[in-house]
């Protein structure tokens, strides 16, 4: 049964590659519209974490439950790369899936896409231009204007900063903080910007060696008597001296 407001709930949540056990029973639960950042180590299972819960990994053993009114929950994933598609312009990087699948006309997923680059603070002359003409972080916001184009219930950001400079990596971790907000969309995150999830997150997740060893409110991380994470901080800090 569903517990009061839980989106996904997961339930000793196991991962191995042949003998190496990536994932050792994750217990979690994600409320509707909650932001969530899972922080780490690389090669702590953050990656294959998030792969499992947007489907595109298989567990081996343990349960992950979305809780959708739909048939079947939509689901979004913003890649670390982007994934655009240099041989199309940018408004048929939004609407591709709508043209694909649903025989959308040029005019209408030109019109929706540019009311979604507004949501995500671009003007109507980014549509037309192809992503090799647009930067960086253009290129982030027209990924995250398709995530959004069919009202999905979750999405899922893989280093969504990664490859930014510091200004811009803040402008986006603002606006993945807002968007969405008003459709109650549930947002996890993997960052190594602890400046960056911070502001994303409602809550954070530390893993460490495939387990969670602390999660709570971005405020109580520094302060955190946990000595896994204090040490993670620590080095993450050490990075930008």
């Amino acid at each position: 049964m569903k517990t009061e407001n839980i989106k996904i709930s997961i339930s000793n949540l196991t991962k191995s590659f042949g003998n190496k056990e990536v994932l050792k029973g994750i217990n979690l639960d994600i409320k509707t519209g909650e932001s969530i950042v899972i922080l780490g180590s690389s090669g702590c299972g953050k990656t294959v974490f998030i792969k499992i819960l947007a489907n595109l990994l298989k567990q081996t053993s343990g349960t992950v439950k979305i809780f959708s009114n739909r048939n079947k929950p939509q689901i979004s994933f913003l890649f670390q790369l982007n994934a655009l598609f240099d041989s199309y312009p940018n408004w048929k990087n939004i609407c591709l899936a709508n043209i694909e699948n649903h025989g959308m006309k040029k005019n209408e997923a030109v019109k929706l896409a540019k009311s979604l680059l507004h949501k995500v603070g671009l003007g109507n002359e980014v549509a037309h231009l192809y992503p090799s003409d647009i930067s960086g972080g253009m290129q982030k916001r027209v990924a995250l204007a398709r995530c959004i184009v069919n009202n999905p219930e979750i999405i899922f950001f893989d280093e969504p900063t990664s490859g930014l400079d510091p200004l811009t990596s803040l402008k986006i971790s603002k606006l993945i903080r807002e968007v969405g907000k008003d459709q109650n969309i549930t947002k996890i995150s993997i960052m190594h910007d602890i400046d960056c999830a911070k502001i994303v997150a409602d809550k954070i997740v530390f893993l460490h060696e495939g387990k969670i060893e602390w999660s709570g409110i971005p405020d109580e991380m520094e302060t955190s008597q946990n000595q896994l994470l204090n040490i993670f901080l620590k080095k993450i800090h050490s990075e930008f001296i």
